[in-house]
């Protein structure tokens, strides 16, 4: 099962990976394999971590970093193990304009070469509201295999 979580708010690192650890300790099926993690940092970075396989646990180990574990959004996309590379396309992140990640291929790429992932950004860069961007995106890609979380900052 392909997992996307956003968190917006003090420490949402922290609780993001706090969340998928809590899914992969209690859930089963295609879990604890690869994790795409993109966190926007109050000073205007984007940082990025990724792992193939293992999951929350392989990621960080014990401690997340306290830059990502500080940040106030992050967003994380996580299923089983060996996805395509690169995972950085799982999540589309800016700053100053938000992340894009969702569910199981959120990375396609339609006809014009963009992802869908980062269309949906793009939208939301020129002014939608995320809600209206991923609705947008769905309506003109309804047959994709995705779905999408989409957090403004």
């Amino acid at each position: 099962m392909t997992i996307g979580i956003v968190a917006f708010g003090p420490n949402a690192g922290v609780g993001i990976v706090a969340g998928l650890h809590t899914v992969e300790t209690n859930g089963r099926g295609a879990i604890g394999g690869f994790v795409s993690l993109a966190a926007l940092t109050e000073d205007g970075r984007l940082l990025r971590a990724s792992i193939q396989d293992g999951g929350s646990k392989a990621l960080f180990g014990t401690d997340v970093p306290t830059e990502i574990g500080q940040a106030k959004l992050v967003g994380l996309i996580s299923s089983g193990p060996n996805r395509p590379e690169p995972l950085s396309d799982f999540i589309a992140a800016e700053p100053g304009v938000g992340i894009v990640t969702g569910h199981r291929m959120p990375q396609t790429r339609v006809d014009d070469g963009i992802a869908l992932n980062a269309l949906v950004l793009a939208k939301m860069k020129s002014g939608l509201h995320p809600q209206a961007a991923v609705d947008q995106v769905i309506a003109m890609y309804p047959d994709m295999d995705a779905g999408f979380l989409a957090c403004s900052t």
